[in-house]
């Protein structure tokens, strides 16, 4: 049984834990997460943030930025990084990532995770707004990234190694 803990305000929690049941039911998590907490940090701005680097332990911590709302979609996301990492090993919590690297190592499993989700009919963030933040940051930071790269990677079953060979590729000419 997973214990959930909110350390914010929220109006909707019994809502809020029967979605978080069924997401750690359908991903088969539910033995493996034996401590969920939910938080505001003010500190991410307007973003959300999980931090299963204690997920081999049982724990896992989801924070909301302010003003965040807590959405099933969210909910559903989030709860699938915990997946990718018991299942597919995209654990990067103990990698010294640069921020470059960090950047795009989110974008890549963040399209991996939704186009999956959406093939599973789960909620998800829908391809529409993941093209747009992946053209803007893709600007934004000039990344390199070709348009076509969005098709490849949208629902990419992909393990660590295949992400960090994908890092590697577009951090290796910052070293130089």
């Amino acid at each position: 049984m997973t214990e959930i803990i909110f350390k914010l305000y929220c109006r909707n929690k019994a809502y809020i834990i029967r979605i978080i049941k069924s997401a750690l039911e359908l991903f088969n998590i539910k033995k493996k997460i034996k401590t969920l907490i939910l938080e505001r940090d003010d500190k991410i701005g307007d973003d959300v943030n999980m931090n299963y680097s204690c997920w081999k332990q049982g724990k896992i911590v989801i924070s909301f930025g302010r003003n965040y709302k807590i959405t099933r979609r969210l909910i559903f996301h989030e709860l699938g990084h915990a997946w990718d990492a018991v299942y597919n090993d995209l654990d990067f919590s103990k990698e010294k990532l640069s921020k470059r690297q960090q950047i795009i190592g989110g974008i890549i499993v963040n399209l991996s995770l939704d186009g999956r989700l959406e093939k599973k009919d789960l909620p998800h963030i829908s391809k529409t707004d993941r093209y747009r933040f992946f053209t803007h940051t893709n600007k934004k930071f000039n990344l390199g990234f070709a348009k076509n790269e969005f098709a490849e990677l949208w629902g990419a079953k992909l393990k660590k190694k295949d992400v960090m060979k994908i890092l590697n590729r577009y951090t290796a000419k910052d070293e130089i």
